[in-house]
């Protein structure tokens, strides 16, 4: 049977023991700071030696996204000039000459109203000056009467300043009933909508027997607009501004076709409140076609705009 031998504690063999153990944790300490300072430094030092082995390609990055951001925008379709038409007073449709999406000449009757009770005006106002003339006649021959009388001392100056007054007070009416009669026949020709330029109908909420107020909130009852020169309009950033101004040829792109337009106005007031945006408005002349099968450049059409 062996016997275990029990050592003292302040023994040679003990504290050499445990010079050894305390040894072996140190070394184990060493080896894990050293991984921990490698990988410090690759985090410090590998981004940086990338960044500077790749320069080139970041700038042109940054470059080629700024360029793109100044030289382009985008906006829609609108018209250059649009016209609502709104009868001036009320009364009935009687005629409607024109459907949705027709196209119309300068000066065309579009819609009229009853023309009745408009003619009915323009009889009573020429009556109302006619029935003047003779009174008028009446005044100035009494006025040469008076004239007359007044020379041979037989009536007084303050006589012959009534004569003349009376004859003014007749002259007065007539031109006022002059006045009336022109503006019944103003309320006449205000009662047939012509077209105020050429261009295509794009709203015809009237039929025949409808009757129209100007003093009810509905939408105007025909427009039209005017297909010959279309408008873009674009936000342009701040940093696109110094590129863009008026005058400029720009190139518009929409379903693979494109077309040659010009910038008309740049505002100087922003679209947002942070300052960042401000309006600019392109004009151009459409490709033929346009209102028919043709759809790359229809009214409210996301169009691309470029500079040239």
């Amino acid at each position: 049977m062996k016997r275990t031998e029990l050592l003292p504690t302040n023994h040679p063999r003990l504290r050499l023991s445990a010079q050894g153990t305390s040894f072996l944790g140190g070394a184990a300490r060493r080896r894990e700071g050293k991984r921990a300072l490698g990988a410090f430094l690759a985090a410090a030092i590998l981004p940086a030696a990338i960044s500077a082995f790749w320069p080139a390609t970041s700038a042109l990055a940054q470059e080629q996204g700024a360029d793109a951001s100044t030289t382009a925008a985008e906006g829609r379709v609108d018209w250059t000039r649009r016209a609502e038409l709104r009868f001036a007073q009320s009364g009935i449709i009687a005629q409607v000459r024109v459907e949705l999406g027709d196209r119309v000449d300068a000066g065309q009757i579009l819609l009229a109203l009853d023309p009745a009770p408009f003619d009915a005006e323009v009889d009573a106002a020429r009556a109302g000056l006619t029935r003047l003339d003779p009174d008028i006649q009446e005044g100035e021959r009494e006025l040469e009467r008076a004239q007359d009388l007044f020379e041979r001392t037989l009536i007084s100056d303050h006589e012959l300043h009534l004569s003349r007054i009376a004859l003014a007070r007749l002259k007065a009416q007539q031109a006022q009933a002059a006045a009336s009669l022109r503006l019944a026949q103003i309320r006449r020709e205000r009662s047939i909508l012509r077209a105020p330029f050429a261009g295509i109908v794009i709203r015809k909420e009237a039929e025949i027997g409808e009757f129209f107020d100007p003093q009810l909130p509905a939408p105007a009852p025909i427009a039209i607009g005017d297909p010959s020169l279309l408008s873009v309009r674009l936000p342009l950033s701040t940093t696109a501004l110094p590129g863009w101004e008026k005058g400029l040829e720009v190139r518009i792109l929409a379903g693979g076709i494109s077309v040659v337009g010009r910038v008309r106005h740049i505002g100087i007031e922003a679209t947002d409140s942070t300052g960042s945006f401000y309006p600019a408005v392109v004009e151009f002349a459409p490709p033929p076609g346009f209102g028919g099968k043709d759809t790359a450049f229809r009214i409210g059409r996301q169009v691309e705009v470029r500079r040239e």
